[in-house]
């Protein structure tokens, strides 16, 4: 069998060295063209390392151009699938294919559509976000987040030379939020109470477990992410480095709708770099552990003798159900729902613990930053906005304002220097 060589770009021809440049002639067609005059071999592949790097430079700038000429509507869809999608979790991706989908597409005029993307006006994204904000309470704030990150995107890659959101009307989350309850020592008493004496013998039937880590301020992912062997039970503490969330596939039609079909779990990264943390936690939770996995061998063995099934997937992992598998976000919420019930307190769920739990750390004066840290906060202020309608309706919290917190550094003041 022969092989091709390829043909060297620098040869000698009468006492000269040549090389066959790579161009774009004027339909943009690429043609070769061959210069000689160089002294060495060296020399001549000098200029034709040159030659393409001029080359490459020019076939990108080529695509930026035409990818520029692109109207706004095809730019908002090939940033969806091809930038979007790749980099987002499932959650982000189906938030996002509905703003695109049933927000964007269906409200944006004709000539908005077809215009390129540098021609877009301030004017005629105010005009898009306030349609966009007639569907709902939040589509507004979802699509004003969703052309932000787009025109970001967009700006990096030098399509636009200025982000135009930066001038466009900012639409918000809507502000009504719950009411954040905070239970008083005897209702949460009474509620764990509740929960363990109804868990039954079994991991698939008991979520007591799942509902201290809660009152540990974790997040619910977090908590059904959890092995044993995230535990230290000499430093009292506990590992956060992943969590299991569900995994959800995204259908898109030929009538520009999308739907959505879950596929099940999957274990990911914590939510932001700072979610991957080491806290302590009381004694009583290591022993809880170990109870766990004693429960878990139990009724694997259970099944096994039954000749039922029992998947060893998830193999380490506390949070088990039935057969094996992680359990359910509904199941443990159903769970403290129905114990909730039982003795009479408000409604919660493990998100709402997790709430608790940075009250009561306000309640005990431990500084902003320090509870940021023990939540996985990307940041203080993520905290600050979330607790501070809490801090503001509580006289009880009010001085906290001024003993513990910098409003305008969100540090506490003895850091700062």
């Amino acid at each position: 069998m022969t092989t091709k060589s390829t043909p060297s770009p620098v040869y000698f021809l009468n006492g000269s060295w040549y090389c066959k440049k790579k161009c774009l002639n004027e339909n943009h067609e690429t043609v070769l063209i061959e210069e000689g005059g160089y002294t060495s071999e060296s020399e001549a592949y000098i200029e034709y390392g040159k030659s393409l790097d001029a080359f490459n430079q020019r076939i990108e700038m080529l695509k930026a151009t035409q990818e520029q000429e692109s109207s706004f509507l095809q730019h908002l869809i090939r940033w969806y699938h091809n930038i979007l999608i790749p980099r987002s979790d499932s959650s982000t991706k189906v938030v996002a294919g509905y703003v695109l989908y049933h927000f964007l597409i269906p409200t944006m005029p004709l000539s908005l559509q077809e215009k390129i993307l540098p021609k877009v006006t301030i004017e005629d994204l105010n005009i898009l976000l306030l349609r966009c904000n007639d569907f709902c309470d939040t589509s507004g704030a979802q699509t004003y987040r969703f052309l932000n990150s787009f025109f970001s995107d967009c700006l990096l890659d030098r399509y636009i030379k200025d982000n135009k959101m930066k001038y466009v009307k900012k639409y918000y989350m809507n502000d009504t939020q719950k009411e954040l309850v905070v239970y008083s020592r005897e209702q949460l008493t009474s509620l764990l109470e509740r929960v363990y004496k109804s868990g039954g013998e079994y991991s698939s039937n008991s979520c007591f477990l799942e509902i201290m880590l809660g009152c540990c301020g974790l997040r619910l992912g977090e908590i059904r992410g959890l092995r044993a062997d995230d535990f230290d039970e000499e430093q009292e503490t506990v590992r956060i480095q992943r969590q299991i969330v569900k995994e959800c596939e995204i259908i898109f039609y030929d009538d520009n709708s999308v739907a959505v079909k879950k596929t099940g779990v999957t274990v990911k990264a914590p939510k932001s770099f700072s979610s991957n943390r080491i806290i302590r936690i009381p004694k009583i939770i290591i022993h809880l552990v170990k109870e766990r996995m004693e429960a878990i061998k139990s009724e694997k063995e259970r099944r096994l003798k039954r000749h039922l099934v029992w998947t060893d997937q998830w193999s380490g992992y506390l949070s088990l159900g039935v057969g094996g598998n992680i359990k359910s976000e509904g199941t443990i919420n159903g769970v403290l729902r129905r114990a909730c019930c039982d003795v009479s307190v408000p409604l919660v769920s493990i998100h709402d613990l997790r709430h608790m739990t940075a009250s009561w750390l306000l309640e005990l004066g431990m500084p902003l930053e320090d509870i940021s840290a023990f939540l996985g906060h990307s940041n203080t202020i993520t905290t600050w906005n979330t607790y501070i309608h809490y801090l503001q309706s509580s006289n009880k919290l009010r001085t906290i304002l001024d003993c513990n917190i910098d409003p305008i550094h969100y540090t506490p003041n003895e850091r700062r220097a």
